[in-house]
C-alpha cells in the first residue's frame, strides 16, 4: 500500500544465466526505466525456512505453511494480469513476459535475515511495491490478503505499462479500486463493486468515510474533492486516506460528467504528481463546480455499492400539467428554478413506486410517499419522500451544510421552508447504492406559498 516515488538503481554482482538474461532483456523491452531486479540467494532463502510458490507472472516467497489460500495466490495474480490489460488498454501478448517476485510475510525478521528486505526500503505497515518486487504482510482475512497483493500488483502494472503512477490520490485510489475483486470458483472478477462488507472482509473503506461524516457534524474538517486530489504522498501513512483515494476514483469513474475523461487518465500516469494534478484540473475545469457538489452528495450517503451516477444531482422531470415526476431510481432531483432562504413551498405527492423491483433476492416493497414503517434507512422510513436545499456557494459551504443538516421528511404532503439560498431537491429515502432496481415514480405538485 506504499509506493516508492521514482526509481532507485543499484548494481548486483551475480552473473545471470543465459535464460534469465534473455528474460530480463524482454522485461527491459517493456519498460527500460525500471530498476534491475533484486538479487535473491535461493539457498539463503531456503535455509531461512521460506518456501517458493510459482505462477506464470509471479514467483511467491512466503513463510506461511501450505494452504489453499496461500498457494493459490499466484493463480489469482495470474488471473489479474489480463484484467489489468483490459482496464489499461494493454495487449495481453505485451504482458506475456512480465514477471514479478512477491513476498507474503508473517515474520518480517525472517525475510530480513534471508536478504529479501533491502535496507533502503521504507517502513510499510501492510504492503509495498518496487519495480520487480512487492511485499505484503499476511492479514487475518483471506480476502484482504488477496486484496493487498492485487493492490501492489496494480502499482507494479501501472509502473511498468503506464510509465508511472500519477499523483498520490490516483496511484493509491486506482490500486484500491482495482484491488477490489471477487474470487469465486476459480474465477476472478476485477474490478468488483462490493454491495456488502461480507464480500470484502477486512477492507472496510466505506465505514471509514461514514465514520468521518458522523464525526464531522460540527463542520470543522473538510474533505472536498480538491482536498483529496491534493493529498501528499505522506498522507497515505494513514489508512483512512486510502478510503478517500478509492472514493475519488470510484466517483470520477462513474459520474456522468467525469467517467469518459477519467478513463483517459492512465495515458497521463507517467507525469509527476504536480503536473498530473495540473493536467487534471485543466481537463476537468468546466465541470469542477458540479463535481465538487456531487462529490459531497456521494460521500454524504457513502455505503457499499455507492453509485456516483445515481447520487449525482439531476433535474426533476416536468409534466404537461405543471407537476413534476420524481424517479425512484435516482437520488436527489431538483426544481429547475433556484429558491431563496425563507421561501415556502406546499408539496403534495401522489403515486406509487416499487423498491427493489428487479432484485429477486430481496423483499420488494410497493410504496407511497409516506414510505414503509417496517424498514428504515438512516433513521427514517424506507421510501419516504424527503426534501433538502443544496446551498449556493463553494465546496466548503456545500460540505458544511450536507454534513451538519439532515433531510427534511415530507411524506404525502408538507410545507417546506428553504433554510438557505440554493436548489430545492427531493428524493425517496434509500441508499443510492440500492436504487438501481427501483421502478416507477412519484408525482409532485409544488406550489410556492410565500
Amino acid at each position: 500500500m506504499i509506493r516508492i516515488a521514482g526509481f532507485i538503481f543499484f548494481w548486483f554482482a551475480a552473473a545471470l544465466s543465459t535464460d534469465a538474461a534473455l528474460g530480463l532483456q524482454t522485461m527491459r523491452d517493456i519498460n527500460p526505466d525500471v530498476q534491475p531486479p533484486m538479487r535473491i540467494d535461493e539457498k539463503r532463502v531456503a535455509a531461512a525456512g521460506i518456501r517458493v510458490v510459482q505462477g506464470k507472472h509471479v514467483t511467491l516467497y512466503t513463510d506461511l505453511p501450505a494452504s489453499e489460500m496461500i498457494d493459490g495466490l499466484p493463480v489469482v495474480f495470474d488471473a489479474a494480469v489480463p484484467k489489468w490489460c483490459a482496464y489499461f488498454g494493454v495487449e495481453v501478448k505485451t504482458a506475456e513476459p512480465w514477471r514479478l517476485s512477491g513476498f507474503v510475510m508473517r515474520d518480517k525478521e525472517r525475510f530480513e535475515k534471508a536478504g529479501l528486505i533491502p535496507d533502503e526500503l521504507p517502513q510499510f505497515p501492510a504492503g509495498l511495491n518496487r519495480g520487480h518486487e512487492f511485499w505484503v504482510f499476511v492479514q487475518p482475512d483471506e480476502y484482504y490478503t488477496r486484496h493487498l497483493m492485487i493492490h501492489e500488483g496494480t502499482h507494479a502494472f501501472m509502473g511498468w505499462f503506464c510509465g508511472g503512477l500519477g499523483a498520490p490520490w490516483y496511484a493509491e485510489g486506482m490500486a484500491e479500486l482495482l484491488g477490489l475483486h471477487q474470487w469465486k470458483d476459480g474465477q476472478l472478477t476485477l474490478p468488483f463493486r462490493p454491495t456488502s462488507k461480507l464480500q470484502t472482509s477486512g477492507w472496510g473503506r466505506p465505514k471509514l468515510i461514514r465514520d468521518w461524516i458522523a464525526e464531522n457534524k460540527n463542520g470543522k474538517q473538510r474533505k472536498t474533492l480538491g482536498d483529496v486530489l491534493n493529498m501528499p504522498d505522506r498522507a497515505f501513512r494513514d489508512v483512512e486516506n486510502y478510503a478517500w483515494g478509492w472514493a475519488a476514483c470510484e466517483f470520477l469513474g462513474r459520474h456522468p460528467l467525469a467517467r469518459e475523461k477519467f478513463s483517459r487518465l492512465p495515458e497521463q500516469a507517467k507525469l509527476q504528481p504536480r503536473k498530473f494534478n495540473a493536467m487534471f484540473k485543466r481537463i476537468f475545469d468546466t465541470t469542477a463546480e458540479v463535481l465538487e457538489r456531487d462529490w459531497t452528495l456521494f460521500i454524504r450517503d457513502m455505503d457499499y455499492g455507492a453509485d456516483a451516477a445515481r447520487s449525482a444531482l439531476s433535474e426533476l422531470e416536468a409534466s404537461a400539467d405543471g407537476k413534476f415526476r420524481l424517479s425512484a431510481n435516482r437520488s436527489w432531483q431538483f426544481l429547475p428554478t433556484p429558491v431563496k432562504k425563507g421561501e415556502q413551498f406546499a408539496v403534495k405527492a401522489s403515486g406509487r413506486f416499487t423498491l427493489r423491483g428487479g432484485d429477486a433476492a430481496a423483499k420488494a416493497w410497493r410504496c407511497e410517499a409516506r414510505g414503509v414503517s417496517i424498514e428504515y434507512f438512516r433513521g427514517r422510513k424506507l421510501g419516504e419522500l424527503q426534501a433538502f436545499v443544496v446551498p449556493d456557494g463553494g465546496p466548503d459551504v456545500v460540505m458544511a451544510k450536507l454534513c451538519q443538516s439532515d433531510p427534511i421528511p415530507v411524506g404525502p404532503a408538507k410545507v417546506v421552508t428553504a433554510d438557505t439560498d440554493g436548489l430545492l431537491c427531493f428524493r425517496i429515502n434509500e441508499s443510492p447504492a440500492e436504487m438501481a432496481d427501483n421502478e416507477g415514480f412519484l408525482e409532485l405538485a409544488i406550489e410556492k406559498v410565500r
